[in-house]
């Protein structure tokens, strides 16, 4: 009797490249906060803007802007969320080199891959 093997994969900075579209969204959300007034204009570079990854949006806009109303927070979250998914969607988003034939070769020796992440369910399933 074969054994049920699972690998648990987070995606972001994992599986994909996320800084190609993550920096961008966080770019195109803080340009919105400076024409608001909530922010003096700057650049980012992707380093620092990278120490993001991973967290949840509201975790990150309350580390990142913990003054600013929570109704702006969301907006910004949905700014970056929306931007990342026309991204993946007209195909601008990269995974690693060899993470497809990675996850082929896995599946292939019947491994269930698991997808585990605290992104929203939308960014997921595009």
């Amino acid at each position: 009797m074969d054994k049920i093997k699972n690998i648990i994969f987070d995606y972001d900075g994992t599986l994909h490249n996320s800084m190609i579209i993550y920096g961008q969204g966080f770019r195109q959300a803080y340009k919105y906060l400076v024409e608001l007034g909530y922010a003096q204009e700057r650049l980012w570079d992707d380093n620092e803007i990278s120490k993001w990854i991973g967290f949840s949006s509201k975790e990150m806009w309350n580390e990142f802007m913990p003054e600013l109303p929570e109704d702006e927070k969301k907006k910004c979250s949905n700014i970056m969320g929306s931007y990342m998914i026309q991204c993946i969607n007209e195909n601008k988003a990269e995974l690693y080199e060899g993470a497809i034939d990675i996850l082929e070769y896995l599946k292939e020796k019947r491994f269930n891959l698991i997808f585990l992440s605290n992104c929203k369910i939308e960014y997921m399933e595009a």
